[in-house]
């Protein structure tokens, strides 16, 4: 906790000499490498670097306070609670009519998981603040390793492990078309900065950043049969995404214009619309973690595409900040309550709010490709996913705070008391902080500015009105373990199996080839093969 309140500390001193470039190391010969690993310090990176210290700041003190909790057992007559919670909980009954369930708090952290959000955090320190694409490509590359080796380390069925290595392989895919983006402009003259970035390589670096976010094309990254929840697993989730929302950001000062612009803003709508819903009507907020990171991940990559830079960075932050103050949300009690009002107002884009600056997206322009008709759809249809993550927010903040749980499940200490709410007040205090660093320009304010938030919000309280009077799951929604059509059908597992189907094909054809040459025939078949092949060229 202090290391980390070092880095915090550390971070606030950074800005007073800003923007300011560091080189970390000078690669030799020149003339193979032009451009060496650097760290910038500018305003965009500045408020990344201050939101991940933040977050791991508070992800370690939450993990600290779940320490002050305590299981116990829990009577209730004629209820049996582990069917409430889940059905891998334990249960006994000692009679029909009394049930007695030990209700599991979760995995106890420990120092190892502190060491790795520690390593996670300096990582996407690294990532944020990279001075060139040379450097945000190396520590893409770390997180994903780091990342991989966790995960790997954690889970044991060989399903779980296929879909990690699944989630691996698209990031790399990720890092593999951030590096034909540097190819292209190593083969113009340009140095692999961040300043040479053009219309000609813009669109690389959106589909790199979308494919590490899970949006283009569309993928649910893996949180299922995860042990680690909170605490790490929040880190796992959050600290790699930052590393794809500042290139982003980057890129969205450039924008993408052309005739792909429609197509980009049409996989963007429809993946972050089903994530939205779907992040709605989740069983709690760690089931819709993943929906959360593709909806408020849609809309970055709709305002790079659109090239609204301040938008992009607006709803980057929401992700990792508001994301990180529900995600650490552990112990539940009705005096936190102002907590998550607050933490509510930040995400509404209401006037004066820290993502005011997200309605830019809003803003529609003659040369951004797409033509005004097409632009209003889509623009009703961010309205719509901004509503959804936010009525999906407020229904998971006040759950279990109002009705009160007249029996808690796990007795927590005083000391906790006092920790605790000082993790979710550091994430609230630091997003309106960095929402009031970048405050629009009143005077040139248009009118869209004003009103899209008091309109979300009047959305949000329909939707929330709705499912308060018809709690009904939605169809896109399946709580069972199998995976429902939709998810399917938007997440590409049928498209990832085919290709898994195809890649095992081949892998038993060449095997079925090998066993044959090294069998007693197969110096005939080896001879036969080299026949056929002298005849083919000699045709």
């Amino acid at each position: 906790m202090l290391t980390v309140l070092a880095g915090l500390l550390m971070v606030f001193l950074a800005r007073s000499d800003i923007p300011r470039t560091i080189p970390l190391l000078q690669w030799k010969p020149a003339i193979l490498f032009p451009i060496s690993p650097a760290l910038l310090i500018d305003d965009v990176s500045w408020y990344f670097a201050l939101a991940l210290v933040s977050l791991s700041f508070s992800v370690v003190i939450g993990s600290i306070a779940q320490l002050g909790q305590n299981t116990r057992l829990v009577t209730q007559p004629g209820k049996n609670i582990a069917q409430d919670i889940g059905p891998d909980l334990p249960s006994a009954a000692s009679t029909p009519s009394e049930r007695t369930t030990n209700i599991e708090t979760g995995v106890i952290p420990n120092w190892s998981f502190w060491a790795i959000i520690l390593i996670l955090t300096s990582v996407g320190l690294l990532a944020v603040t990279a001075g060139n694409l040379l450097t945000l490509l190396l520590a893409w590359t770390a997180l994903d390793i780091i990342e991989l080796v966790v995960l790997l380390g954690q889970v044991l069925d060989s399903k779980t492990r296929e879909r990690v290595i699944v989630v691996f392989s698209a990031k790399i895919a990720g890092v593999v078309i951030l590096l034909i983006a540097g190819l292209a402009l190593w083969s113009h003259g340009e140095l692999l900065s961040f300043d040479s970035i053009s219309q000609a390589t813009s669109l690389y670096l959106v589909l790199a950043a979308g494919l590490r976010l899970g949006v283009l094309p569309l993928q649910l990254p893996f949180t299922q049969g995860l042990p680690i929840r909170r605490g790490l697993g929040t880190a796992l989730r959050l600290i790699p995404a930052a590393s794809g929302y500042i290139l982003l950001v980057r890129t969205a000062s450039i924008g993408v214009i052309g005739v792909i612009t429609p197509l980009l803003l049409g996989i963007t709508t429809m993946a972050g619309l089903f994530a939205a819903i779907n992040w709605m009507f989740s069983k709690d907020e760690l089931d819709g973690r993943p929906y959360w990171l593709l909806g408020t991940a849609s809309l970055a990559i709709a305002s790079a595409v659109l090239n609204r830079p301040y938008a992009c960075l607006a709803w980057s932050i929401a992700c990792l900040l508001s994301g990180g103050f529900i995600f650490s949300m552990s112990i539940r009690h009705r005096n936190l309550l102002p907590l998550v009002i607050l933490g509510s107002i930040n995400l509404s884009t209401l006037p004066f709010s820290p993502t005011w600056q997200g309605t830019s997206l809003y803003q529609y322009s003659s040369n951004s490709g797409v033509n005004i008709t097409l632009f209003s759809v889509v623009s009703w249809i961010f309205l719509l996913i901004q509503s959804f993550l936010l009525a999906g927010f407020v229904r998971h903040s006040i759950r279990d705070l109002y009705p009160v749980d007249k029996n808690p499940s796990a007795h927590v200490e005083r000391w906790v008391w006092f920790l605790y709410p000082f993790s979710l007040i550091i994430i609230i205090l630091t997003q309106l902080f960095i929402g009031w660093r970048v405050y629009p320009n009143l005077s040139g304010l248009p009118l869209y500015g004003w009103i899209i938030g008091p309109v979300t919000l009047l959305i949000t309280s329909t939707i929330l009105y709705i499912a308060w009077r018809q709690p009904q799951r939605s169809p896109l929604v399946n709580y069972s373990t199998n995976p429902s059509f939709w998810n399917n059908l938007f997440s590409l597992n049928w498209l990832y199996r085919f290709l898994w189907k195809l890649f095992r094909s081949i892998s038993s054809l060449f095997g079925l080839v090998s066993t044959i040459l090294e069998g007693d025939a197969g110096i005939l078949w080896a001879l036969v093969l080299f026949a056929l092949i002298f005849v083919f060229l000699q045709r």
